[in-house]
């Protein structure tokens, strides 16, 4: 019998046509034939994407300078016409279900394609686990972050962290052993657990580009007799006098997401002699003098987080060409019946929300201590520009901007977004697996401003 031209084509050539498939194609082909699915089965593990197409474009990342893997490269699941990015949600239930199982059931088989992975992207689910169809009841697995140790042989992690919906389903993410993982770029977004984030950065040796934007747990208002996440015992902080001590000092009718702090390793476990790139994002506080509610902040987790960011931009201090300062004042859902998100954050022209980290970088830099440094990003900070796009020196946000300028750095100032919370429970939606959510603008409608909308630049 003759054989066919898939029989007699080399392996090499059959992985060159391959390489123009989507992922989608592939799992087809692989269930075609034996020999394509030994051929194909190891490319759909090497990168991982569990979010639609243009999630990276859209205004949930910023890309200057672009990611280490452009987005043409990315292997999203499809834009579905229903839902947000609930297709890709689907799948990454059940990609990280079947890690659970065989981490139960066959660890070789889970080590085995772990390793394959090169880079992973993805919302992480905390309550996620295995359910058991055919009795009706949740399997007893490890949690998600547990399976992170198994991929060797990343070299790119992105991990949006989702919040739980109670704290009745809170567990403690115990402290990680496993060797760090050798990473050029890594990204922690959301509720990422303190244990998470020191493994990550014990690895610090080999990353190059390092995004952090992590949140601390919710607490919820107290306008609500049953709240889902009362402040912890050491949260509660206030007077035992005072009216609302099980609140602490927090509170109000909404109580803005905190950022994460407490997450930094042993300074002799870790360093970032390699990083260039170095994105920090945080909740801020905002201009509520016209806003639809009562807000509380913490300024202890605001002082706790930039202590946290200033021993980071130091070990990056000598290597660091570019910085991405992002600040997301916090509204809750009724401020869009009052102000749209433009009008929210440029209210503030005290600089409340960003005269802190703005006063920290500037040390620094007066300092010497970031002498490759050769261009900032400004998000959600008020530079009060004038008509040439200049910044004004009579906001904290534009005098920086000066000083970056009298430097030779050059900065540009951008509109970014709000953190829009859920009032009730205290949080917030950083993980999202859909791209942008903006409207289609009318053609006789004036354009609305874009989280990337330029404001001023030296």
């Amino acid at each position: 019998m003759s054989k066919t031209i898939f029989e007699i084509l080399p392996d090499e050539l059959l992985l060159c046509v391959t390489s123009w498939l989507t992922p989608h194609e592939l799992a087809r082909l692989m269930r075609t034939c034996k020999r394509f699915n030994a051929l194909v089965e190891p490319l759909l593990w090497t990168d991982i994407e569990l979010h639609e197409a243009g999630f990276h474009e859209s205004h949930q990342e910023l890309k200057d300078p672009p990611p280490l893997i452009p987005t043409y490269r990315r292997a999203y699941h499809r834009k579905q016409g229903w839902g947000c990015g609930q297709g890709a949600r689907d799948k990454a239930a059940k990609f990280f279900t079947v890690l659970q199982i065989l981490h139960d059931e066959d660890p070789s088989r889970l080590q085995e394609l772990t390793r394959r992975v090169r880079n992973l992207c993805s919302v992480a689910q905390p309550e996620l686990k295995p359910w058991d169809e055919a009795n009706g009841k949740w399997l007893g697995a490890v949690q998600i972050w547990q399976l992170l140790p198994y991929f060797t042989n990343l070299e790119t992690l992105e991990l949006h962290g989702d919040n739980y919906y109670s704290s009745k389903y809170e567990e403690a993410t115990p402290e990680f052993t496993m060797p760090p993982l050798n990473l050029r770029f890594a990204k922690l977004f959301g509720y990422i657990p303190r244990s998470v984030a020191r493994w990550v950065l014990r690895g610090g040796g080999t990353i190059e580009r390092l995004e952090l934007g992590m949140l601390d747990r919710p607490i919820s208002t107290y306008g609500t007799s049953e709240p889902e996440f009362p402040p912890l015992p050491e949260e509660n902080l206030a007077e035992s006098d005072d009216d609302e001590s099980y609140y602490g000092s927090l509170c109000d009718e909404a109580i803005v997401p905190r950022p994460q702090s407490g997450f930094l390793p042993e300074a002799s476990e870790c360093d970032l002699p390699r990083v260039k790139h170095l994105y920090l994002c945080q909740p801020s506080e905002g201009n509520y003098e016209t806003t639809a509610g009562d807000y509380s902040w913490s300024k202890r987790a605001e002082k706790a987080c930039l202590a946290d960011w200033r021993k980071i931009i130091q070990m990056a201090g000598q290597t660091l060409e570019t910085l991405v300062l992002e600040q997301r004042p916090g509204a809750q859902y009724n401020e869009s019946r009052i102000v749209t998100e433009a009008e929210f954050i440029r209210t503030d022209i005290s600089g409340v929300g960003n005269t802190a980290l703005v006063l920290m970088v500037e040390e620094l830099i007066k300092d010497e201590e970031l002498p490759e440094l050769k261009k900032v990003y400004l998000y959600g900070m008020t530079v009060d520009e004038d008509s040439e796009g200049r910044p004004s020196a009579n906001v904290p946000a534009g005098r920086f901007m000066t000083l970056l300028d009298s430097q030779a750095v050059q900065c540009e100032a951008r509109l970014g977004q709000w953190c829009y919370f859920d009032y009730g429970p205290g949080c917030t939606n950083w993980a999202r697996w859909d791209g942008s959510d903006d409207e289609d603008e009318e053609e006789d409608e004036e354009p609305k401003m874009k989280w990337s909308t330029l404001l001023a630049s030296v």
